[in-house]
């Protein structure tokens, strides 16, 4: 028989009938047990519809630094009174900001007490504070499983961030109210993430259905996320390929236990193998789950247990995913060949904001085109090769910059890689390398190491030490940035001749 499907107030109310006490989010000091997020949800949701809100609008939810709690509590809200909710950060820049809020149809913004939207939005700004209203009683509007409960963005690191719609549907999708009522031992769980963004709102879809605790925390503050895992006793880590570096050039595992640590889950981005390995070795009771999937795709994802013999394979698709690789006129390739990621899962579908052909396509036959690269072995297991975007193309032939970048990386001296091609002749890509060193003068050893670990053909044309590598909020390196730099230098040169780095 099928199960109707549930919007995510109907989660949040199961929750807080079956396990009211139960405390899934944590910030510093200070809890949200499910009948607290219940009930905050619910005053707000009377402050918002006594206010003039309604069914349909859309809401900006602008929020920083550790407001994760208002942040929870106002989703919640604005999904109970039928609306849907738009995640921004206080740290986009204001030209962006201003974009999302226009492109989104924002009629309210609601917001950290110490953020503010630009100037130019002149509609209603409000506190979560002051939506509070004291009325914590069901709240009369009839919310549909196919409403759309969200707007999210992509990374934006291949262009603009592109938005997305989201549906009640799709966030509960294989959730029944029967598996609300006994979630079995509380495991914590450590979420160093920003507020206000795509992985933020699915971290409330997770503290809403999973076992865990979440314990939040900045992912700027590396020292802090030590403090707490041994102190709290942590069970799990979510990282990203960035924190995961930022945790091992800390040095966290010889001042700080860490023993406590099991599993180490992995997102966002292909975590180079150097990495992988010195981190579980810094931590050697853990193991590191690498999920492999695309937000706008979501809930189609791959997973994968990191083995060093299989640096680049992010696993295999869950039981409710299905994969193809395809080539250039989508017909299906056989194991081993390379070709184009696609993704596909029975649940309704996100779809983009503004893009009337590419929903269509989607519509039809469900397929997400990743724009990821990548090959199936014989036993399924999928191999990750590069965005297409920022795949290399030398003498005919497409380079992997990740696999690059993974051989810069086991380079003692070599702190951060990025590798991109600029324009060539006949379409081919001038390879040039990005890197962060430890070392400044050693960077003729790094290009020593390289060329005894690639072919002459993908031997990158230029090496450019720098600082820092431009990183999205999420710390996803942001390539197109480092194309308009390897630009700039360019002309620089065209114009005052000078020798390479």
């Amino acid at each position: 028989m099928a199960v109707a499907p549930l919007t995510v107030p109907q989660i949040l109310d199961a929750q807080s009938r079956a396990s009211p006490d139960r405390a899934p989010l944590r910030v510093e000091a200070h809890t949200l047990s499910y009948r607290e997020w219940d009930l905050a949800s619910r005053s707000i949701a009377h402050g918002i519809l006594r206010s003039g809100g309604a069914p349909g609008m859309r809401f900006g939810l602008l929020f920083d630094g550790l407001d994760w709690l208002a942040y929870a509590a106002a989703y919640l809200g604005v999904l109970r009174c039928g609306g849907t909710a738009v995640h921004l950060n206080g740290h986009i820049p204001e030209t962006e900001l201003e974009r999302r809020l226009d492109e989104c149809g924002v009629s309210w913004v609601i917001r950290s007490p110490f953020v503010s939207p630009p100037d130019r939005f002149l509609k209603r700004c409000v506190t979560v504070e002051e939506l509070l209203s004291g009325d914590t009683s069901p709240v009369s509007v009839t919310v549909a499983p196919e409403a759309i409960s969200d707007i999210r963005y992509t990374s934006g690191t291949t262009g603009p961030a592109k938005a997305y719609l989201v549906s009640h549907a799709n966030l509960t999708f294989g959730r029944t109210l029967e598996g609300m009522k006994d979630l079995g031992r509380s495991a914590v769980m450590l979420v160093p993430m920003t507020l206000g963004t795509s992985t933020s709102a699915t971290v409330l879809t997770v503290a809403l259905s999973s076992p865990a605790a979440l314990v939040l925390c900045s992912p700027l503050d590396i020292e802090r996320m030590g403090e707490l895992i041994e102190r709290e006793r942590v069970d799990s880590v979510m990282i990203t390929p960035h924190l995961a570096s930022q945790i091992l050039e800390a040095r966290l595992a010889e001042r700080y236990d860490l023993s406590s640590v099991r599993v180490l889950a992995s997102a966002s981005a292909p975590l180079p193998a150097a990495v992988a390995r010195k981190l579980l070795a810094s931590i050697p009771g853990a193991t590191l789950q690498v999920a492999c999937a695309q937000s706008e795709a979501s809930p189609a994802l791959l997973t994968h247990t990191f083995a060093p013999d299989r640096p680049f394979s992010v696993g295999k698709p869950s039981s409710f995913t299905e994969v193809r690789i395809v080539d250039e006129r989508g017909q299906e390739l056989p194991p081993g060949a390379l070709g184009e990621i696609w993704l596909r899962s029975p649940a309704p579908k996100r779809l983009f904001l503004n893009a009337p052909e590419v929903n269509a396509q989607l519509l039809a036959d469900g397929w997400h085109r990743t724009g990821d690269l990548g090959r199936m072995d014989a036993q399924g297991e999928l191999e990750f090769f590069d965005r297409k975007v920022d795949a290399l193309v030398s003498h005919g032939e497409l380079v992997s910059s990740i696999s690059l970048e993974a051989f810069l990386l086991e380079h003692p001296a070599v702190r951060e890689a990025a590798v991109v091609g600029t324009p060539h002749e006949a379409g081919a890509s001038e390879i040039v390398a990005f890197v962060v060193l430890r070392d400044p003068a050693a960077l003729a050893a790094v290009r020593e190491h390289l060329s005894r670990c690639v072919p002459a053909e993908h031997y990158p044309a230029r090496f450019v030490s720098v600082v820092a590598l431009p990183r999205t909020h999420n710390g996803k390196v942001l390539k197109r940035a480092l194309r308009l730099d390897m630009g700039c230098r360019t002309l620089e040169r065209l114009v005052a001749p000078s020798p390479d780095v």
